[in-house]
């Protein structure tokens, strides 16, 4: 366990996977005292950097993670969102965190609830003419005939209930009887779900706008990087990030996130379509992204930046170097045959592509225990697959 500086303000990160790891890993560096919820399972309970509290996942798991946060967590704390369930509950339970004597992430509470609503950003975007895919409520396939061509995207109206039981962050849909068949499953599990129009081209158009804004909305630091790869392709997480400087994926950002009144720190997703080279909207996140791990090693201190205005300490600099990379290696590796398949990606392509000098998104030299104990965790369930692929252990 990391050695703590008693003068600095504690952190609480809500949520313990890849996502609270550069969270974790940057304030702990610094000596703050870091706590992270989530689950047996989760990277962030082999930092060294964390005193991880296993509140366990599934049914009641935000309410759990409140009565902890009121009844347990260090006063003075400041409160940092590493997933939809923490923006959720700081949203909906900001004047209980403050009355508890804990320092929340600064939001605009109702915008947050519209960025976890698919259907409501759509909305939004839509009024403020920011291009975007036409999306539509469904329950069953009639309700997109005529208005909707297949193939088509399958979303979560809520992503981080679908989640908890799917990879992808959509299902790609290519026929009425694939799409009743799909919405007949998630029925069953409780998820709304929209259809929404496909954004046409390769995973290399993905860029994302991050930002922090002030109580007038007003930006006051920013970045954009790129996401080329993801997995699953098409349809999950990115395995590879990019820094750079987009301005039309900047402007397009700053016009959702301004036209929402958003307040702290917020992320936008977009994708350039292939048929007509517009750049449209995917979807927006108010909180920490995984990718929050490159934006670090690129000098964009996001971190720092929150946690410093949360606790009345000078802001850092922020330096933004582009062409820097990050890579989940792991999850990249698998994500390769897909891209080579699709025809995006060639062999020759990719191993050059891993040539190139990468900051490693998991692992750590200082930290190595998320990444040892994530990877050993992978090859056990590769092992078993394998196994049972082969009719089970030889005697």
């Amino acid at each position: 366990m990391a050695r703590n500086d008693p003068a600095l303000p504690p952190a609480v990160v809500l949520g313990g996977w890849a996502t609270a790891l550069p969270l974790v890993r940057r304030l702990g560096r610094e000596g703050v005292e870091v706590h992270a919820l989530g689950a047996a399972a989760d990277p962030a309970r082999r930092s060294r950097y964390a005193r991880f509290v296993d509140l366990g996942r599934g049914e009641g798991m935000a309410g759990r993670w409140l009565e902890w946060l009121v009844e347990s967590a260090p006063r003075g704390a400041v409160v940092l969102a590493a997933s939809d369930y923490g923006a959720e509950l700081i949203a909906g339970n900001r004047a209980r965190l403050v009355e508890a004597g804990l320092v929340p992430m600064e939001m605009n509470d109702e915008a947050v609830l519209i960025m976890l609503d698919k259907q409501r950003t759509a909305d939004l975007a839509a009024s403020l003419g920011i291009p975007c895919p036409r999306t539509l409520p469904v329950k069953e396939a009639q309700d997109v005939a005529g208005r909707l061509d297949f193939p088509l995207g399958l979303k979560p109206v809520h992503s981080h209930l679908f989640h908890a039981h799917f990879k992808d962050k959509v299902f790609r849909v290519h026929d009425e009887r694939e799409l009743n068949a799909k919405l007949e499953l998630t029925s069953r599990l409780g998820l709304e779900m929209v259809a929404t129009e496909l954004i046409e081209g390769p995973d290399a158009g993905i860029g994302t706008y991050c930002a922090y804004l002030d109580e007038r909305s007003e930006v006051l630091c920013e970045a954009t990087k790129q996401k080329p790869r993801q997995y699953p392709p098409k349809a999950g997480t990115g395995t590879l990030h990019v820094s750079d400087w987009c301005e039309e994926t900047a402007q397009l950002g700053r016009r959702l996130l301004t036209g929402a009144r958003v307040r702290g720190h917020a992320n936008v997703e977009v994708k350039r379509d292939e048929r007509d080279g517009q750049v449209k909207l995917i979807e927006c996140n108010y909180r920490f992204l995984q990718g929050t791990a490159l934006l670090q090693a690129a000098g964009f201190d996001i971190v720092g930046f929150t946690y410093n205005r949360l606790t009345g300490r000078p802001l850092p600099s922020m330096e933004y170097r582009k062409g820097v990379r990050g890579i989940f290696l792991a999850n990249d590796l698998r994500a390769f045959p897909g891209y080579r398949r699709m025809g995006e990606l060639t062999t020759g392509a990719y191993l050059r592509s891993l040539a190139r000098p990468h900051h490693p998104m998991m692992l750590s030299r200082d930290d190595p225990g998320p990444a040892l104990g994530l990877y050993c965790g992978m090859a056990r369930k590769w092992l078993v697959r394998r196994t049972v692929r082969r009719g089970g252990p030889r005697s």
